[in-house]
């Protein structure tokens, strides 16, 4: 059976800066293949973001340093694979500036294990997985106009356009097939990524988004190598 993990974000975290309330970047830690840990984060600032840093130390409050600048800080959502964190504990936090030079600080987070929330079931037919969304901790408030978009480590962001997450399902169909190859009858988070691993081959891939019976979006996205 092929598995896969599917990255969720968690909530928001709220800074006071100035007597404002500042959301800041989506912020999550994972443990990732051979000593790897992935830092994924979601962008509410749009191009007023410029700049971001991902920070790392081994101390959760002090000596923390830059170990990656994000050449792209405007996008919506991005990541970073660290293949060089040193062995023992390890923290990050999320450096990020904004037009006018005001800059912030997250909370420094450690690597959590990645939770799998697909539950597949092998379509021997097609070779294919579909997978079923389980439960996961989140609350996510970001909004984004496109629902399925490919971020930089080429996977599927899925965002739904609203906060209640249970009313919408989703069907991927390919060029090749006349009935969906996945198909996602209920969202537990409201910004999910599909790993493209999950797919067997590169390509064009339609994808359908329901509100309840109702189709509300119809679009493509492409996998590439």
């Amino acid at each position: 059976m092929n598995k896969f993990l599917v990255t969720v974000f968690l909530s928001l975290i709220y800074i006071g800066v100035f007597g404002q309330q500042k959301p800041l970047p989506e912020f999550y830690v994972t443990q990732g293949p051979h000593n790897s840990n992935l830092i994924s984060w979601v962008n509410n600032f749009g191009d007023d973001c410029i700049q971001l840093n991902i920070q790392r130390s081994s101390d959760s409050i002090n000596g923390f340093r830059t170990v990656f600048s994000t050449p792209a800080p405007e996008l919506p959502s991005n990541g970073f694979t660290d293949k060089t964190a040193p062995p023992g504990r390890v923290f990050y936090r999320i450096f990020y500036m904004l037009n006018g030079g005001s800059y912030y600080f997250t909370v420094s987070k450690q690597p959590a294990l990645a939770q799998k929330i697909i539950a597949n079931t092998v379509d021997t037919a097609k070779g294919f997985t579909t997978p079923t969304l389980t439960n996961s901790n989140k609350n996510n408030n970001y909004v984004k106009p496109l629902s399925v978009a490919i971020n930089n480590f080429g996977n599927i962001l899925i965002t739904l356009p609203s906060d209640d997450i249970y009313r919408y399902s989703m069907e991927i169909w390919s060029n090749d097939d006349n009935a969906p190859i996945f198909t996602i009858k209920h969202f537990t988070d409201k910004v999910v990524v599909l790993d493209k691993s999950s797919f067997l081959k590169f390509g064009r891939y339609k994808y359908l988004l329901l509100d309840g019976d109702k189709k509300i979006e119809e679009n493509y996205f492409n996998l590439s190598k």
